[in-house]
């Protein structure tokens, strides 16, 4: 029985579901009793909507992009593989069905004259060359969500048919490690804020804050990073974020609100998110 099971059977607000369930209920594959148990869950958790609003926000801008074409190159290749598998099948099927050894096949393969998956090299080209859009979704086997930024990436590794997106991806990577690095700008210190100067300073709404505020934290991936990692914290998403540094360390503070028109700020290491500096409860 999974955690949201359980607080589910109890009437409870959950902790937020891991981003694999969450994946598996945005895409609608989950078993009506589950999605509706993990939607209970959602109503009832602002992290998990953020998560989920990350997620539509990604599909819109995959579908949004222009289909992507496959290299001539990388079709080549393709096209004499099918070929020279179509001839294997043929050669296969004619010996046998004759008694003699089978005929030795040259060395570049016209094409198949027997029954083989492939009937017309002519015909699978025009209908790859048709088929841009899938091709993008095949290469999307790892979305990162981040205040709308996509990461794409391929199993194969050498031939990548997403190379016109690469720049894409190169720029969503670089801004997912920025969450461990010094913050930039004008420095604030933050052991002289109170929650409340926080909540004003850097609200998060709609799941962004100011960047000018919370650095890299105004992106919801390096957001979500840090939070995973801060100890013991609320079980809320945070209402507002800031950067700046507490007795010499780079650091960040979180304001989480609370029941009883209270709020709760913490502030933890830039370096880490997991070493928490200061945590406070403050009336709001």
């Amino acid at each position: 029985m999974t955690n949201e099971d359980q607080f589910a059977q109890h009437g409870e607000a959950s902790a937020c579901p891991d981003l694999t369930t969450l994946a598996d209920f945005h895409g609608g594959v989950l078993d009506p009793a589950r999605h509706a148990r993990i939607a209970q869950i959602v109503a009832n958790n602002a992290e998990a909507r953020e998560i989920l609003a990350g997620l539509d926000a990604t599909t819109n801008q995959l579908r949004s992009m222009p289909a992507v074409k496959m290299p001539p190159a990388l079709a080549a290749r393709l096209d004499a593989v099918l070929q020279h598998e179509s001839a294997l099948r043929a050669q296969a099927q004619q010996s046998q069905a004759q008694p003699h050894p089978p005929t030795v096949m040259p060395s570049a393969p016209g094409p198949p004259t027997g029954s083989a998956n492939v009937v017309s090299f002519a015909d699978a080209a025009a209908k790859r060359r048709g088929r841009g859009r899938l091709l993008l979704a095949a290469a999307a086997a790892a979305v990162v969500v981040g205040g709308g930024a996509i990461v794409i990436g391929t199993s194969g590794g050498g031939n990548n048919v997403a190379a016109d997106k690469a720049s894409t991806s190169t720029s969503a990577d670089e801004s997912a490690t920025a969450s461990t690095a010094a913050p930039s700008g004008t420095v604030q210190e933050l052991g002289k804020k109170t929650a409340t100067d926080v909540q004003q300073s850097g609200p998060i709404v709609n799941g962004s804050a100011p960047e000018a505020i919370a650095g890299s934290m105004a992106q919801s991936e390096s957001r979500l990073k840090c939070l995973s990692l801060i100890p013991k914290r609320p079980l809320a998403a945070p209402s507002a974020v800031q950067q700046g540094t507490y007795q010499g360390q780079s650091a960040y503070a979180f304001v989480f609100p609370l029941k009883n028109q209270q709020q709760r700020l913490m502030i933890v290491s830039a370096a880490d998110c997991a070493t928490v500096l200061k945590d406070v409860t403050e009336a709001k």
